[in-house]
């Protein structure tokens, strides 16, 4: 299972098809309500390949996994490494 979803990463479908996230989002009127953007990598029986979607981020956790070698795990490990690190906008102000 799932912890952390990435924006970016690669996750592999329980049916071993490979999935980009693309962003996350809330219910406008319950943001308990919480789901994840992706489109798929390679065509599938359903759709073609680039088709974008969204799934309910428990659904997401329940039916992908995290790839953990080859190509689509070097490509989450590079993503990662190139992530901007994040600056305060409040620590200069304090001196």
């Amino acid at each position: 299972m799932i912890d952390d979803i990435i924006v970016g990463h690669i996750y592999q479908s329980s049916n071993g098809h490979p999935y980009k996230v693309e962003g996350r989002a809330e219910h406008g009127q319950d943001p308990e309500d919480k789901w994840v953007q992706l489109h798929n990598l390679t065509d599938t029986p359903l759709y073609a390949k680039g088709y974008k979607f969204s799934v309910r981020e428990p659904v997401f956790k329940e039916v992908f996994s995290v790839y953990t070698e080859g190509e689509y795990h070097e490509h989450n490990v590079k993503a990662s490494s190139e992530m901007p690190r994040l600056q305060s906008c409040i620590l200069p102000l304090l001196g």
